[in-house]
Order: C-alpha cells, then sequence, then structure tokens
C-alpha cells in the first residue's frame, strides 16, 4: 500500500512538473513569438522611411523646388535677367528664356529652338499650351537641369520650378524620427460623413478650397477619445493634423499621415510611425493645406517624423 501511494505521489509530482513545463515553454514561445513581430514591425517601418527619405530626393521629390512664381494675365517674361517677369536662379538659365502667356485658364509657352527647352526629349519651338484644366493639359517643360510647369492654386497660377542640381537634394542627411512604438499603431471606428458632407480646407497661402469628409475617425488613446477628419483619396484616406508636440518636436503647422481605407470599413488602422512633414517643412515653395481646426488632438504623439529645417 505504501508503495501504490508513493507511486501516485510521485506520478503526481512529475505530471504537475510537465504541466508547469508546458506552461512555461508556451509562455516562452509567445514572447518569442512577440519579439519577433515586434522586430518584424520595426523593419517594416525602417523600410517605410527609407523609401521616403530616397522619394524626398527623387526628381519629383520636395528637395530640389527652386522657385514658385506667380503669374500675370497676359505675358510672362522669364530668364535670369532682373528685367523679367520671372527670374529664374543666377546661372541656371539664359538670360531671357521664354514667354508664358496666360489667357483666362490657359497657359502657352512661346519660344525659339535657340531656347533648349524640352517636353519629354522634343525640341520646342513657336507657341504650345502648357497648361489646360479643362482639356486635362499639363506639360513638364526641361531646360538643361531645370524642370518646370504650371500649377493653379485657388484661381491663381504659377510656375513651379525643379533644380535637378540643388544643393538641398546634395547635402540631405534625413529626417530625424521618433522611436519606432507599436502602440501608436491604432485601431479606429470609422464614422461615414452625412451625404455631400465638406469642409474648408486652407492652405498656406490663405486659399480655401471645399472639400468632401471621406471618413471621420475615432481612437482611443490612454483612456481617452480622439477623432481625425480625413479626405479620401482612392483607396487611402489623407489626414492633415497637429498634436501638443507641434512647433517643439515637430513641424508646427501639422503633419500628414495615410490610412488604409477598403470601401465599406467600419475599422481602420492609423499607423503614427508613418506621420511626416509636410513639404513645407524642406521649402518654401510649396503650398501645403493646414489642419483642420478638429484635427489638433490635446495629446503628444511621439511618433513618426520629427521637424526639419526652418520654413
Amino acid at each position: 500500500m505504501f508503495e501504490i501511494h508513493k507511486y501516485l505521489r510521485l506520478h503526481s509530482q512529475m505530471k504537475a512538473f510537465f504541466l508547469h513545463s508546458r506552461l512555461f515553454i508556451l509562455a516562452l514561445l509567445a514572447n518569442v513569438n512577440s519579439l519577433v513581430a515586434q522586430s518584424n514591425y520595426k523593419q517594416e517601418i525602417d523600410s517605410w522611411h527609407v523609401k521616403r527619405m530616397e522619394s524626398l530626393k527623387s526628381k519629383n521629390g520636395w528637395l530640389n523646388l527652386a522657385g514658385l512664381f506667380w503669374l500675370k494675365e497676359g505675358l510672362n517674361s522669364v530668364g535670369t535677367q532682373q528685367d523679367n517677369d520671372i527670374v529664374f536662379p543666377p546661372n541656371a538659365a539664359s538670360s531671357h528664356l521664354c514667354k508664358l502667356i496666360l489667357n483666362h485658364n490657359v497657359v502657352s509657352l512661346l519660344s525659339s529652338d535657340l531656347d533648349s527647352i524640352f517636353s519629354n526629349g522634343t525640341l520646342l519651338k513657336g507657341s504650345h499650351v502648357v497648361f489646360n484644366e479643362s482639356e486635362n493639359i499639363e506639360v513638364e517643360l526641361q531646360h538643361k537641369h531645370l524642370f518646370f510647369f504650371i500649377i493653379k492654386r485657388g484661381n491663381k497660377y504659377a510656375v513651379r520650378l525643379r533644380n535637378l542640381d540643388s544643393e538641398n537634394v546634395k547635402t540631405f542627411k534625413g529626417v530625424e524620427r521618433f522611436d519606432v512604438d507599436e502602440k501608436w499603431k491604432l485601431k479606429a471606428r470609422v464614422e461615414q460623413p452625412q451625404p455631400n458632407q465638406t469642409v474648408d480646407v486652407i492652405d498656406v497661402l490663405g486659399n480655401t478650397t471645399t472639400t468632401a469628409i471621406g471618413a471621420i475617425l475615432h481612437f482611443n488613446m490612454n483612456g481617452k477619445e480622439y477623432s481625425l477628419i480625413g479626405t479620401k483619396e482612392e483607396q487611402k484616406l489623407f489626414v492633415v493634423f497637429a498634436d501638443n508636440t507641434a512647433g517643439i518636436t515637430t513641424y508646427g503647422s501639422g503633419r500628414f499621415i495615410y490610412v488604409d481605407f477598403p470601401e465599406n470599413s467600419k475599422e481602420v488602422i492609423i499607423d503614427f510611425n508613418k506621420a511626416y512633414n509636410p513639404p513645407c517643412a524642406f521649402t518654401s515653395f510649396a503650398t501645403c493645406p493646414l489642419p483642420l481646426k478638429q484635427n489638433f488632438l490635446n495629446l503628444d504623439i511621439t511618433a513618426g517624423e520629427k521637424n526639419y529645417g526652418n520654413h
């Protein structure tokens, strides 16, 4: 009888040992899986950041902007000499390069073959329409290492100039950012706006654009609920926001973020680790939208890009 009790006690102890061991191993595996997931997430954000830095330095990035020149109705002379209506940077082009003619909503280029202005590799001479919004004409012009084209802001038209030999690109060393922290990857409840509900978006020039609301996102942080209004761009929501870090460690006029927004979404993910500076942080020649007053968050969002430059 004694041997049976001894055996049962030993069996019970071994069973408890194996149970505890199994629980320990499961806990260890869960911890390992969590660490792996965190590592993979950090790699994802790091990779996103690298691509973001590459885009800033690219031909269509914001670092090479060299000018923003507003057109007047009628003829606008272009060149590096000061007697032009539009004065390009010194030594970047000829003294009198070409003429741009604004006729109501249409902009035409007037040039000669000696001006060496190209579009898609084709030398332009004579008169060419280079901007007509109603006919979807937007022509990019090239002269040596300069690229320029027409943009419309409000009811005004301007020449946007890029210098592919820009010192800003050559000396760019990246943008400082907060440490990647997965707590800033948040679930948000989607509130569909009322039909035809709009907001007035103001840009840094003071222009107002009435824009349809794509969705209102509600998320919880530290036990409090916050909301952001986004405008829809295909399968994404574009959000301009500001928080308590603005003007201190982040750009004073707020930051941008895109949110994946599949059709009929009830819930989405806001990843503030992908919050980034607007173009105006890098150049004074951009025309950035400002945050809606509803998108000022009484919250320190210590995620994403920090401030850059003095623009």
